[in-house]
């Protein structure tokens, strides 16, 4: 397998997406409502484009989707209820030791 397959992969592997402890609390975020990048940002120390970064690791992944509202592109999760209530679970186990 080549090095540029091997990351794509990587890239749209959840578990690898759910590594980072901002995706963690990204998914999280969004498990409560829909938001818009600027709307996520503001519970971070990081920049928009820092996010909108972490956003797409997600999207690969899955984890999350993309709709256009106007100018603005709302973020949601894009995991069917039974994928939702699998991730929850393995979350809420892990959670102790993800930081």
């Amino acid at each position: 397998m080549s090095y540029q397959k091997a990351i794509t992969t990587s890239e749209n592997n959840g578990f690898t997406a759910l590594a980072d402890p901002t995706r963690r609390r990204i998914i999280a975020l969004l498990a409560v409502r829909d938001r818009t990048v600027k709307e996520i940002a503001e519970h971070f120390s990081v920049s928009r484009p820092a996010i909108s970064k972490h956003l797409r690791v997600l999207r690969k992944a899955g984890l999350v989707t993309e709709r256009k509202r106007g100018r603005e592109r709302v973020h949601l999760r894009g995991l069917s209820r039974a994928r939702e209530a699998a991730l929850t679970r393995l979350l809420l186990a892990w959670a102790p030791s993800l930081g």
